[in-house]
């Protein structure tokens, strides 16, 4: 596999890197107090992050992730890597923020219905609506194939029962794409579908935050009691839910690495000063 820059990435990754010195730092550097005093988490930081998220998207960063031919950048993860690293390396604690995450556009979106994409797909890659990614749950974290949220086929529409938790903006989004076991002797092999749930669905509601050990907001609870989707609102196959979820876990875990690197980086320069 070819792991080096092409011209247009590397021109991308100085663009984004300019956008984040011209635009983010800026608005960082003014926040900064707001976020030592209230540990990351305050109405003015999310203001300012989903303001800053949406400038992203109007430059064509936020949605780069996405295939071209449903409107996103078309960028090959090896360059979705690179971008994740110049983040990093800025050491900016809003310039991930800048590109999509369990919160904004992945290829997910390539699995949603015509009718899903037509509502949905327009402000989500202007940042005007975000989403989460609803796996894990109390006794399903690394072993997602022991999750125990089903969906029940009733008429026309499918019936979701169970809880999912440490879901990232899962109080903020305004729609979650959810993994429920629909054949219960298949499983992971070809027994779990994900179904977008929308905000305000009946029997679908927010649990308790969650606190974890590093700074702002954290994962929260989400619950469905009966809660009741139409057929439409399936992402992809019946049954392959769960390939579906690998999929984007093997790109976030890539992605995450190069961040990483990125923030060594940073740190080093640190060090070195």
């Amino acid at each position: 596999m070819d792991f080096s820059f092409g011209p247009e990435e590397s021109a991308l990754a100085d663009s984004f890197r300019d956008f984040i010195k011209r635009e983010v730092r800026p608005l960082e550097d003014r926040l900064r107090p707001v976020y030592m005093e209230t540990d990351g988490e305050s109405p003015e930081l999310r203001k300012a992050l989903l303001e800053i998220r949406r400038r992203s998207a109007e430059l064509g960063f936020y949605s780069v992730d996405i295939p071209t031919e449903l409107g996103g950048g078309g960028l090959s993860y090896v360059g979705q890597a690179l971008l994740r690293e110049v983040a990093g390396s800025t050491g900016s604690f809003l310039a991930i923020g800048c590109l999509s995450g369990p919160e904004g556009p992945t290829g997910l979106v390539q699995g949603m219905t015509p009718s899903l994409r037509e509502r949905l797909l327009p402000p989500f890659l202007r940042a005007e609506i975000s989403a989460c990614f609803a796996l894990t749950e109390p006794d399903a974290g690394s072993d997602n194939q022991s999750m125990k949220t089903r969906a029940v086929k009733d008429g026309a529409d499918w019936v979701l029962n169970g809880t999912k938790h440490f879901i990232t903006n899962g109080q903020h989004a305004d729609f979650a794409q959810v993994f429920a076991v629909t054949d219960q002797e298949k499983k992971a092999a070809g027994g779990v579908t994900c179904f977008v749930v929308e905000k305000g669905t009946p029997g679908f509601s927010v649990g308790k935050t969650q606190a974890v050990i590093y700074g702002g907001e954290g994962p929260c609870e989400l619950v469905f009691d009966d809660c009741r989707v139409p057929e439409e609102n399936i992402i992809g196959e019946v049954g392959m839910g769960f390939y579906a979820a690998m999929q984007f876990l093997t790109g976030g875990r890539a992605n995450i690495a190069a961040m990483c690197v990125g923030f060594g980086e940073h740190l080093t320069a640190q060090f070195q000063r």
